[in-house]
């Protein structure tokens, strides 16, 4: 009789005592979480800035990623806590961080996580033009006391721009004295990040105020787009006005289905009034560094500066 009184009054009280069950399984794995990992224990909202973090040696540190961050590779078996626009901010919470890095677009929640009982410390960092980027790897290493890395870093990075511009005053010298009295102009270079359709009927390109604007200049060209917007969206209308010597699309291999460079550039080809047709000087860039404005930038840089300045 009294094992079925036992059982009857668990079981009215079934709901009440799993969920105390629960939040004291919940407490038990945070206390083992914080007392296995390494402080501060990061979440960082964005590719460009997790990349940012294992560039810098925090990489033992991030505990939580977003779902599209997935290099360095190891980034990948992390927990991910939603996207740019649907961070999930519980999830956030329940990785119990001391520090969320997160960019501009997302600072609003910085007022959500302060108004937490314990609240982490919220490093918002922008990325936009390449002096943000610069910047961007000087805040997190200051902030997070990896400040040799973000010299080191940044050494680096001066030593590819100051071979760009090595590079870029050769390509003018050259230029100057295979035609003498004349004035060197800068090739036009349209940079494409996205379209929609086969036969570019809109496509998206890069802008003043990106990191793409920025580089394009450094490694000796001028953006073919004078406009304003950062990434305006053109028809072809606009791509045949500009009339770029040069065509850079970047195009990211999708579903597992490898970029089709040869098709690409047979789709720009159609466009014969183009110079950047005419002289065959149309390029794609497959890889993913290329859109992110992180630590890999550099190879962003190389990678135009090469072909900016083999333009004839």
């Amino acid at each position: 009789m009294m094992a079925i009184v036992g059982v009857a009054v668990l079981a009215a009280a079934g709901l009440g005592m799993w969920t105390v069950m629960q939040a004291r399984a919940e407490r038990q794995r945070v206390e083992e979480m914080l007392r296995d990992s390494l402080r501060p224990r990061i979440v960082s909202l964005a590719p460009a800035l997790t990349e940012a973090l294992y560039a810098l040696n925090l990489g033992d540190h991030v505990v939580a990623v977003s779902r599209f961050c997935d290099y360095p590779p190891e980034v990948k078996d992390l927990p991910t806590v939603g996207g740019l626009a649907d961070v999930d901010v519980e999830a956030v919470i329940r990785m119990v961080p001391d520090v969320v890095v997160l960019p501009p677009a997302q600072a609003h929640l910085r007022e959500t996580l302060l108004r937490l009982k314990d609240p982490p410390h919220v490093l918002t960092v922008r990325t936009d033009r390449l002096e943000d980027i610069y910047n961007a790897m000087w805040k997190i290493g200051e902030n997070l006391e990896r400040t040799k890395e973000a010299e080191a870093w940044l050494g680096d990075i001066e030593k590819i721009m100051a071979r760009a511009e090595r590079a870029v005053r050769l390509k003018k010298e050259t230029a100057e004295k295979q035609s003498p009295g004349s004035v060197y102009h800068p090739p036009k270079v349209l940079l494409c990040i996205g379209r929609e359709g086969e036969k570019l009927e809109r496509m998206w390109i890069a802008g003043p105020g990106t990191f793409y604007h920025d580089i394009i200049g450094k490694v000796g060209g001028v953006n073919a787009y004078t406009g304003v917007l950062s990434y305006p969206a053109i028809a072809t209308e606009g791509l045949l006005q500009m009339n770029p010597d040069i065509i850079i699309e970047v195009c990211l291999p999708a579903g597992g289905v490898p970029v089709n460079t040869a098709q690409i550039i047979a789709q720009w080809s159609r466009w014969k009034e183009v110079s950047a047709v005419q002289r065959v000087h149309i390029y794609v860039i497959e890889e993913e560094w290329a859109v992110r404005p992180g630590p890999r930038v550099g190879l962003l840089v190389e990678r135009l500066l090469d072909i900016v300045t083999g333009y004839n």
